[in-house]
């Protein structure tokens, strides 16, 4: 089963403006086994940018229902509720089901298109509830390939 963790680090890197060195702050989306393979995989991915340690100051195991990548110029990570609606004929009602999915698009309306489209593919009715911009800078899904390098 997927688990996917938000990590924040922070560490010292170079600036291409200017060169000089400023503290940098990245959040990861890590889909790992654990909190600690979790925390080495971020350490990991911000390593190559750093000039010195890389801190890992938060990690929080978040439930992701779908991610949806998407290549582009700016890769913006948009955060998506959406409510799956089950009838329930006995009640004569509907019931909501809220799952958290992952746009990638270089805009919110873009971010929209790809989700509707996404949607689309389901014979299930979904609703959209909202669409927020986050400050994620990367996802790294789980290969397998990380349990060797440990």
């Amino acid at each position: 089963m997927t688990k996917w963790f938000e990590c924040k680090v922070k560490f010292d890197a170079t600036s291409e403006n200017d060169g000089s060195i400023k503290p940098t702050s990245l959040v990861y989306l890590i889909d790992a086994i654990n909190f600690t393979n979790a925390e080495v995989r971020a350490v990991q991915e911000a390593t190559p940018f750093s000039q010195g340690d890389v801190n890992v100051e938060s990690i929080k195991h978040i439930k992701i229902a779908e991610i949806i990548p998407h290549e582009g110029e700016q890769n913006f990570w948009f955060r998506c509720k959406v409510n799956y609606l089950i009838p329930d004929e006995e009640k004569e009602t509907i019931k909501r089901t809220s799952q958290i999915w992952f746009v990638q698009a270089d805009e919110f309306k873009q971010a929209i298109e790809i989700l509707y489209n996404e949607i689309g593919k389901s014979s299930a009715d979904i609703e959209v509830v909202q669409v927020n911009i986050t400050n994620i800078h990367d996802v790294l899904p789980y290969t397998g390939e990380e349990d060797t390098n440990q």
